[in-house]
């Protein structure tokens, strides 16, 4: 008999607060240990962000954001869900732009 035990996510890397200037691409890192090995999504501001030629989800899970443009300021959350459970860390992104920094609030 074989017994299957599913573990829940845990962040191991997660985004970092960051700020960066229009027109530069960032990287928010996301990994996430877990079994079933866990999908991960990420929200701005509460409001999913889709994959795309802009928003790149890369080495499992980060999210590269390419061009940065003043209003991809905000918040970032990266959610890690399986079977067992889910895990989230957060970070605010601020973007400069013409010597004004752009945030979640601005």
């Amino acid at each position: 008999m074989c017994v299957l035990v599913s573990v829940a996510p845990k962040i191991v890397a997660g985004p970092r607060d960051t700020a960066a200037a229009v027109n530069s691409d960032v990287r928010l890192a996301c990994a996430a240990a877990a079994d079933p090995p866990p999908a991960i999504s990420w929200l701005k501001d509460g409001d999913p962000v889709i994959p795309s030629d802009y928003f790149r989800l890369v080495d499992g899970g980060s999210l590269r954001i390419l061009g940065l443009i003043a209003s991809d300021a905000g918040m970032y959350q990266c959610f890690a869900t399986n079977t067992a459970g889910s895990a989230q860390a957060t970070a605010e992104l601020v973007v400069l732009m013409n010597g004004t920094w752009y945030t979640a609030l601005a």
